[in-house]
């Protein structure tokens, strides 16, 4: 399987820089419980355990010993489990074993890659699946042994953001 990768390197320079040299200020919504996307972009943040209802609220990500995100609004502060920024598959049909990594969403095991679903909820466990793609990242997700296929609305790849100082 390969997948084509793109550049964070672009997106952390449009960042703006906060006092703390780890810290990058963004502007956040909740997409789904512990998922929470960066406003003007296809990057996803994972959390543990929080429930903020953010929309378009600015926000800090703290990157330090145990990465957390700080809302600005009432600086309430939650763990990142990942973080995920779109990525390209070249079109065509996968085999891929397949975990529910969150509502909504599906880990290609082993792989750093999720696909964001548009109403899969199946409590799947490293299951052979089926990834039809097409161009522009979608497709359909077929997962035999739970009897579930849905439209896939999005790849994307594990992403490490670095600040980039001069």
């Amino acid at each position: 399987m390969r997948f084509l990768a793109i550049s964070m390197v672009g997106f952390l320079m449009l960042l703006p820089f906060v006092a703390n040299a780890e810290d990058i200020e963004v502007m956040v919504t909740r997409e789904a419980a512990d998922v929470y996307r960066v406003v003007g972009d296809d990057l996803f943040i994972f959390t543990e355990y929080c429930f903020e209802m953010s929309d378009s609220e600015k926000a800090i990500l703290r990157f330090e010993e145990a990465d957390k995100i700080i809302f600005s609004t009432n600086n309430d502060t939650c763990g990142i489990k990942n973080i995920y920024g779109e990525t390209s598959m070249n079109p065509g049909q996968y085999t891929v074993n397949v975990s529910r990594y969150e509502a909504g969403w599906y880990s290609v095991v082993g792989k750093g890659v999720v696909f964001k679903t548009d109403g899969c909820y199946s409590l799947v466990e490293n299951v052979t699946a089926k990834a039809l793609i097409s161009e522009g990242n979608k497709g359909t997700l077929f997962m035999p042994s739970a009897e579930e296929e849905c439209g896939i609305e999005g790849t994307f790849v594990e992403t490490e953001l670095k600040l980039v100082t001069e």
